[in-house]
C-alpha cells in the first residue's frame, strides 16, 4: 500500500511540474515571436497572471512549491528584458502586483468545475478590459472622468504603475488610447501600496478557495461514511430476516 501511494505522489508530482513548466513557457511567448522590453512582458503577464492563476486553482496545483515557481520564474527573467532605451524604475513592486494578481485567480480558480473555460472566458474578459481604453479612445475627449475609469479597469495599467511606469503619458498610449485628455485627473496606481494590497488580496482569495476545496473533501468524506453505515445496516437487516 505504501509503494502504491509513493508512485501516486510522484507521479502528481511530475505532472504538477509539468504543467507549471507550460504555463512558464507561456509567459515567455513574447520573447519567442521576437518581442523585446520590458514594457511588453509587463503586458503580456498582467494579461496572463490572472488567467493562468485560474486554470492552476481549476486544476488542484499545490500552491507550494508549483505554483509559486511561476512568478518566480517570470522575476528571473524580467531583468534581462530591461534595454538601453527604457529600464523598469520598480520592477520589484510590479512582480508583487503580478504574483497578487496570480494569486488571486489561483483562488478563484478553486471555484471553477472546467479548467479550460474558465482560463478562456477569464482571459477574453480581461484582454476585453485591457483593450476598451483604445477603443473607447475616440470618446475621451467627451467624457474624460468615463475614460479614466475604463483606464484604471485594466491590469495592464495597474501593473504597468505598480512597476513605476508613468503609463498614462507613455508615448505607446498617448494617442492611442487618448490619455492627454484625463491624464491629469486621475492618480497612478503607486507601486509601494497596490502591490502589497494586491498580493494580499491573492492570498486571502487563495485562503479561501483552500477552505473551500477542504469542506467539499469533508463533505465528499462525510457522504463516504454515511453511505458505508448504510450500506452496513442493509446487510445487517437483510441479515435478520433471512433469519
Amino acid at each position: 500500500m505504501g509503494k502504491s501511494i509513493s508512485e501516486t505522489d510522484s507521479r502528481r508530482i511530475r505532472g504538477e511540474m509539468l504543467e507549471v513548466s507550460l504555463c512558464a513557457c507561456a509567459g515567455l511567448l513574447p520573447l519567442a515571436l521576437g518581442v523585446r522590453g520590458s514594457l511588453g512582458m509587463i503586458a503580456w503577464w498582467a494579461l496572463l497572471a490572472p488567467s493562468l492563476g485560474i486554470w492552476c486553482g481549476a486544476r488542484g496545483l499545490s500552491a507550494w512549491p508549483f505554483a509559486v515557481l511561476l512568478p518566480a520564474s517570470w522575476m528571473l527573467v524580467l531583468p534581462f528584458t530591461n534595454t538601453t532605451e527604457f529600464i523598469l524604475p520598480d520592477p520589484a513592486w510590479g512582480i508583487v502586483a503580478l504574483t497578487g494578481l496570480f494569486a488571486t485567480g489561483l483562488g478563484i480558480g478553486r471555484f471553477a468545475r472546467r479548467p479550460a473555460t474558465a482560463f478562456g472566458a477569464s482571459f477574453a474578459l480581461i484582454a476585453i478590459l485591457a483593450g476598451l481604453p483604445f477603443i473607447s479612445a475616440p470618446l475621451a475627449r467627451q467624457s474624460p472622468a468615463w475614460a479614466a475609469r475604463v483606464f484604471d479597469a485594466s491590469v495592464v495599467t495597474f501593473a504597468m504603475e505598480c512597476a513605476g511606469v508613468d503609463w498614462s503619458r507613455h508615448r505607446a498610449i498617448y494617442d492611442a488610447a487618448g490619455t492627454e485628455w484625463f491624464s491629469d485627473r486621475r492618480a497612478p496606481y503607486r507601486g509601494k501600496l497596490a502591490g502589497p494590497v494586491a498580493l494580499l488580496l491573492g492570498c486571502a482569495s487563495w485562503t479561501l478557495g483552500r477552505r473551500r476545496v477542504r469542506d467539499l473533501r469533508q463533505a465528499a468524506l462525510g457522504l463516504a461514511a454515511t453511505g458505508g453505515s448504510t450500506a452496513v445496516g442493509d446487510r445487517e437487516s437483510s441479515a435478520q430476516w433471512e433469519s
